[in-house]
């Protein structure tokens, strides 16, 4: 019957002209085997995983350990051929599709391509503008500084020195691929998996955070920066805030098994937890911090940027400065704070006819607002009832339009991918 109702579907799918003929289709299964470099596997009662054949896995294993070979060898920092290096982590990086844990001990790999480019230190970061230019002025003065080669053929030294971090970056990769045979990642568990919500923020010299335990009260700490907050950017003590937030909550066993949405006022945290890495070498050092958590402790971890009135009104800006008597610490919700599941126009009414003034040119074009079933019918420009074509096929009727998409955030992932198709 599978078999069958597959048929039906892709005799459908040619008769409107869509190319993917049943010929070029696997069996129905449960482990259906690679596509685009991995492989989904269904576990009944646990969930839908990813993983790598087994030959990928041993080929990265056969990389981490040829390269840890090379630390083992010197005394000093080895030098690798820059060709190789970028044939290996050219495979790392196709694999971390698979894994994007291992996104953020790839820098390693990097720093060492292009420690021989101008503007880096010694490990192969780039320099600030000042202290490159400061660097400049000096080598000019002295007249150690040469003209760089322009070629189109240069690509480089034959040989790079090994940045000081890449032999840590490969001891944490060698960590993951410990195992003789590809892991599992959990793509979507089969039961429901419990949700935590935390709120963290650092203002000046002090820093605060707050959480609703597995008890269901609220969890807080507070407190003012001793040297590590000297000298450094707001952006790495708003980050390092979080992840001792996390850090301590993972003590408390209030990590394993949850989904935690961890909210910030700063999109710095937002954006470098989201690619995995950071061009600053202390924001970097975080990302890895934060990257471990999910390996250590089991759990899935999102970073949601707010307002600052949100954390405001939350309670845990006033933390961060030593005031525990407002938002949640005053007994307000912690859910009344996080509306992820209202729309745009239920959060602020006046928002549609704002929309509907510049999108309808004064009148002359119909805009509509798409419900929920919308998303999936109206907004790909399907209209009224529909009918049967000649050769007896139900056809839906079209008619273009011009729409407004209002998703809540907590379905807004799905929503995009038909707003995508549409």
């Amino acid at each position: 019957m599978v078999q069958l109702a597959t048929l039906r579907v892709e005799t459908m799918m040619g008769y409107l002209g869509l190319q993917d003929a049943t010929r070029k289709r696997r069996l129905n299964s449960q482990t259906p085997g690679e596509w685009t470099g991995s492989k989904s596997v269904t576990i009944p009662h646990l969930g839908l995983f990813v993983t790598v054949s087994q030959k990928k896995w041993d080929k990265a294993k056969g990389i981490i350990e040829s390269l840890l070979v090379e630390f083992e060898s010197e005394s000093d920092l080895p030098d690798l051929t820059l060709k190789e290096l970028e044939q290996k982590v050219g495979f790392l990086v196709y694999l971390a599709m698979a894994y994007p844990l291992m996104m953020p001990f790839l820098r390693g790999f990097y720093l060492t391509m292009n420690s021989w480019r101008e503007g880096r230190d010694k490990q192969g970061w780039k320099l600030p503008a000042a202290a490159y230019e400061a660097m400049m002025a000096e080598t000019t003065g002295n007249g150690s500084w040469k003209c760089p080669v322009h070629s189109a053929k240069y690509r480089g030294p034959e040989k790079v020195k090994a940045s000081s971090l890449l032999f840590e970056h490969l001891s944490a990769l060698e960590a993951l691929f410990k195992s003789e045979e590809p892991t599992l990642r959990l793509i979507r568990g089969a039961s429901i998996v419990e949700a935590a919500y935390v709120f963290g923020d650092a203002s000046g010299e002090g820093f605060g955070s707050s959480w609703v335990d597995k008890e269901g009260a609220i969890g807080f700490r507070f407190g003012v920066w001793g040297k590590e907050g000297d000298n450094s950017s707001s952006n790495y003590r708003e980050f390092r805030n979080l992840i001792e937030t996390l850090e301590r909550l993972g003590e408390l066993g209030e990590l394993a098994g949850r989904e935690v949405f961890l909210f910030t006022d700063n999109s710095v945290s937002e954006s470098i937890a989201a690619k995995g890495s950071s061009s600053s070498p202390k924001l970097y050092q975080l990302v890895v911090r934060f990257f471990r958590l999910e390996m250590k402790y089991l759990c899935k971890l999102e970073i949601i940027h707010v307002a600052g009135t949100r954390m405001i009104a939350q309670g845990t800006d006033g933390l961060s400065r030593g005031d525990m008597y407002e938002g949640v610490m005053s007994g307000s919700s912690m859910l009344s704070f996080i509306p992820l599941h209202l729309t745009a126009s239920e959060r602020s009414p006046q928002v549609i006819d704002w929309v509907k003034s510049w999108a309808s040119e004064d009148g002359k074009r119909s805009v509509e607002v798409l419900s929920p079933e919308g998303w999936f019918t109206r907004g790909h420009d399907h209209y009224g009832s529909g009918r049967k074509n000649i050769d007896g096929y139900w056809m839906p009727e079209y008619k273009a339009g011009t729409f407004i998409w209002e998703p809540p955030p907590g379905v807004a992932r799905f929503v995009i991918e038909q707003l995508r198709q549409a």
